[in-house]
């Protein structure tokens, strides 16, 4: 599995996005070891940055006669407070877009063939929607008819888990994450600068989805186990 997708990998990258993807690593690391310990911080932190983010399109998106700016701000507020105050609801969305991440990349090399796809060239003036148009016509039908199911039974899998035990969902989501994060910029600094290095990666699809599964589950164990007793009960409550 890890094979194929290395396949869709760029084969060298310039300094400065690999200092950049090296980072994103690290930052993975940090996440997956002991990200939960910081969780309403990070969450607020997030919901800020996306209600900055979307606010920032929504005049375009809508043709408002506003500044971009405006809506920005008002955006960061609004997703800021709810990131706090709604906080096992947004590990709960979290942790369902990781899983569903998890399951279409599944679906992508169960029902399609990596090594032949070929990224779609958009133009100049091609939007972000144009973009992903573009892309969703270049999966395979079988992918593009597995797809939609692999992302949304993840994305119910993690919000509900999260909900009815919410202190195994923070930890699922910081630990899941930061092995993504840590393997997905890993395997690309690598597959640019030491291509020899991914050799030592398991041929068998089981091994390596056994090998995967063992990280996720030591950095859960590792965040539930070294919280200390406030911290337990603030991730029981999920806060």
């Amino acid at each position: 599995m890890v094979q194929q997708l290395l396949a869709l990998l760029p084969r060298q990258i310039d300094s400065l996005p690999q200092a950049i993807a090296i980072a994103a690593a690290i930052l993975g690391a940090l996440l997956w070891l002991g990200g939960s310990r910081f969780s309403r911080t990070l969450m607020t932190l997030v919901s800020v940055t996306a209600g900055a983010l979307v606010g920032l399109q929504l005049p375009a998106w809508f043709g408002w006669g506003l500044e971009g700016w405006a809506t920005a701000v008002l955006g960061a507020i609004i997703l800021g407070i709810s990131g706090y105050a709604l906080h096992k609801l947004w590990i709960g969305l979290g942790l369902g877009v990781v899983l569903a991440v998890w399951g279409g990349v599944g679906a992508f090399v169960v029902c399609g063939d990596p090594q032949r796809f070929v990224w779609p060239v958009g133009g100049e003036t091609g939007g972000l929607y144009a973009h992903v148009v573009d892309l969703w016509n270049a999966l395979s039908p079988e992918a593009r008819e597995l797809m939609p199911y692999a992302c949304c039974a993840g994305l119910l899998s993690g919000l509900c888990a999260t909900l009815i035990w919410p202190r195994i969902g923070v930890v699922l989501l910081y630990s899941c994450a930061g092995i993504t994060l840590l393997l997905g910029m890993g395997f690309t600094v690598l597959n640019s600068a030491k291509r020899e290095w991914l050799q030592m990666i398991p041929s068998r699809t089981s091994s390596q989805v056994i090998v995967l599964l063992c990280m996720v589950a030591f950095g859960a164990v590792l965040q539930w186990r070294c919280a200390p007793g406030a911290g337990r009960t603030r991730l029981a409550d999920g806060r």
